[in-house]
């Protein structure tokens, strides 16, 4: 099978070097326009990209160097700041059983912090800025820099003998009852594959050349603009923090993602409620500096409303965009390359698969309007405001996490640890009320004590953040 990749942004790189080793791929063409910029998106990861620096190191580009050329730096989770009279740690949690750990949240002794309970090292991490380059101890993820990814990845394809770089633009396609049977191109006229991936991030592109049709999410996100400034560091040992900074705004939140050389950060923030120049004025407050001026890019919460058809399916930006925080973009992405996988091995079909990544966009935009829910902020209408928007997927998990019908299934699927988790995080506890047999059992099997001890393994965080990033940069190895 050949598949041609449309787009050589971070969605057409990471798609195209996690479908060349399946065994029904032939081929991969990714084609990338000269005259169309990358947009560069992302920074801040999740748990799935950690294993995506693994694939690349198995096909032989170096995890050292490719930490150093990627500018990366330790993400542990999102630390939430300002949204509640409480911070908290919005931790990564990586196995069943601390899966598990989530619902007794609920039932935690009032003396006993949360962030202690999901993530025992707790201290060393967000007040030391340690960290253990073993995942067991507390499964972690990166801040990378998106366009130092798309250009090393790109030098690393070369490497590849069965990835092709076109440098071309896709001007049109042409299709017959939703297949495609070959795109034209600026420079060679035309283009043939067996599938055809979409990674081009721009939505009038997609509806022009692929007739795609977006669903609107403006009504359940209330953010649609972000400002951002990357910021050299004035003090790395306490700014290059293992960790995202989210921190709540009048209009929105902060972001600040650490990466090796520079700090990123921005304001996310919507425009029904302040004007540019005001978010500007905000941010510039923040920072304390005046002098800046902040890049602006607007984002639509929006996704396609079918992602995989008959030959060709979209991923990434094209197949739409929710909001940063928690960091959903490449998440997302990842999501949607292991269905594409399951497609082209058969081992899944076309209704499946967009049912599951449908769902997929539908949980992560309740869970980010669930972070807005829960904030006992009250200064803005912003805020105010996000506590009377119903979105009918947000109430129905909401109410499952209590429903005495509750299925296993169906609670390893909405994986609710994580509303559980950000609630009590700010102070808000909410207790499991099921009586179905399924929900007790498995919240009755052994797990550890509400408040366990750290133990010695587990705290021998032997290197500080900033010094291991230091030796790798020094050595270029571990």
């Amino acid at each position: 099978m050949h598949i041609c990749i449309i787009g050589t942004g971070a969605a057409g790189w990471i798609t195209a070097f996690k479908l060349k080793n399946l065994h029904s791929v032939d081929h991969i063409t990714i084609i990338g326009s000269p005259s169309i910029p990358t947009i560069g998106v992302g920074e801040s990861t999740t748990c799935e990209f950690p294993s995506f620096l693994h694939t690349l190191s198995d096909d032989g580009y170096d995890m050292g160097k490719l930490l150093i050329d990627i500018d990366a730096s330790v993400k542990y989770g999102v630390y939430y700041k300002d949204w509640s009279k409480k911070e908290f740690l919005h931790a990564f949690v990586g196995s069943p059983d601390k899966n598990d750990s989530g619902y007794l949240l609920g039932s935690l002794d009032k003396s006993c912090n949360e962030n202690y309970y999901m993530m025992p090292m707790f201290d060393e991490i967000i007040h030391d800025h340690r960290f253990n380059f073993d995942s067991t101890a507390q499964n972690y993820s990166f801040h990378f820099d998106a366009n130092k990814l798309i250009s090393s990845l790109e030098r690393f394809a070369k490497t590849i003998s069965n990835i092709t770089h076109l440098k071309d633009t896709v001007v049109d396609c042409k299709k017959d009852n939703g297949v495609i049977h070959k795109l034209i191109l600026e420079e060679s006229e035309e283009f043939k594959a067996d599938y055809y991936v979409n990674c081009i991030g721009q939505t009038a592109f997609n509806q022009k050349v692929f007739d795609e049709v977006y669903h609107d999410y403006s009504d359940v996100l209330l953010t649609d603009k972000a400002l951002f400034y990357p910021l050299p560091y004035t003090n790395k040992e306490k700014e290059f923090h293992p960790y995202t900074v989210a921190k709540a705004m009048k209009y929105g939140w902060r972001w600040i993602t650490p990466t090796w050389s520079r700090i990123g950060t921005g304001y996310t923030f919507s425009s029904k409620y302040i004007t540019i120049e005001e978010a500007k004025q905000e941010f510039r407050e923040e920072l304390g500096d005046y002098s800046i001026d902040p890049f602006v890019t607007d984002f639509y919460p929006r996704r396609v409303d079918t992602v995989f058809k008959d030959n060709y399916c979209t991923i990434g930006m094209a197949a739409g965009f929710l909001e940063p925080l928690d960091a959903p973009g490449l998440d997302l992405t990842m999501k949607s390359i292991v269905l594409l996988s399951n497609l082209l091995t058969e081992r899944m079909n076309l209704k499946t698969a967009n049912e599951s990544i449908l769902h997929e966009f539908n949980t992560w935009a309740c869970f980010i309007l669930h972070q807005y829910k829960t904030s006992t902020r009250n200064d803005t209408d912003f805020w105010i405001d996000h506590r009377n928007i119903h979105f009918d997927y947000y109430d129905a998990i909401i109410n499952n996490l209590f429903h005495k019908d509750i299925s296993k299934k169906s609670v390893e699927i909405l994986e609710p640890w994580m509303f559980y988790n950000t609630a009590a995080g700010k102070g808000q506890r909410w207790k499991v009320k099921n009586n179905s047999k399924g929900i007790l059992k498995f919240l009755n099997k052994p797990k550890p004590s509400l408040c366990p001890q750290v133990t010695d393994d587990l705290k021998q965080y032997e290197f500080g953040h900033l010094e291991f990033f230091n030796k790798l940069h020094e050595s270029g190895n571990f």
